[in-house]
């Protein structure tokens, strides 16, 4: 009995040794998907961040055009995967099987296939707002300054007024009785 629990301890422990989160033997291509940076950071995000902090760069988002151009490549691989994959089926009509999972397969393509187009119409898009907004925000820095600029000489150089609106107000001259 003793020896029993001797080894499942054993077995335990080098079960947990390989299983355990940390370091890998394994070079980074072959280890599995790193963390999430959400993860990372337990749901702070760069504008929960103080002003002028910075997302360390491994841990920095990955932006729209990185995931279209990830999703583009892993498509292409499915469809060298799939022109394969017919090619054995077609070597072989009598083998169901292998039909059936060339239509799942080209019925999942297809679907991927839309969903890359739909994602870069959208990625567009969305880069065509955010030059608009950056054009917005350009010029309304440019109004202020120059705003700030004219108000900032009004100051330096008070102009003197004519008696206008907002000058002083100076008593009508006295009229001599006749």
């Amino acid at each position: 009995m003793k020896v029993k629990v001797a080894i499942t301890a054993i077995v335990v422990l080098a079960m947990s040794g390989i299983l355990a989160p940390g370091e890998s033997s394994l070079p980074p291509s072959e280890n599995q998907a790193p963390a999430a940076p959400a993860r990372a950071f337990a749901g702070k995000d760069a504008r929960s961040l103080p002003r002028g902090a910075r997302l360390p760069a491994q841990l920095a988002p990955v932006t729209l055009r990185e995931r279209v151009d990830g999703m583009r490549s892993t498509l292409s691989k499915m469809h060298g995967l799939l022109d394969l994959m017919r090619a054995r089926a077609a070597s072989n009509p009598k083998n169901t099987l292998a039909k059936a999972n060339v239509d799942m397969w080209e019925l999942m393509v297809g679907q991927l296939d839309q969903e890359l187009k739909e994602l870069q119409v959208a990625m567009v898009e969305r880069e065509a707002v955010e030059s608009r907004r950056a054009a917005l925000f350009k010029q309304a820095d440019a109004k202020a300054d120059a705003e700030a600029e004219a108000a900032r000489k009004r100051l330096m150089n008070p102009q003197p007024s004519s008696g206008g609106a907002g000058g002083p107000v100076q008593p009508p001259p006295a009229s001599s009785p006749k």
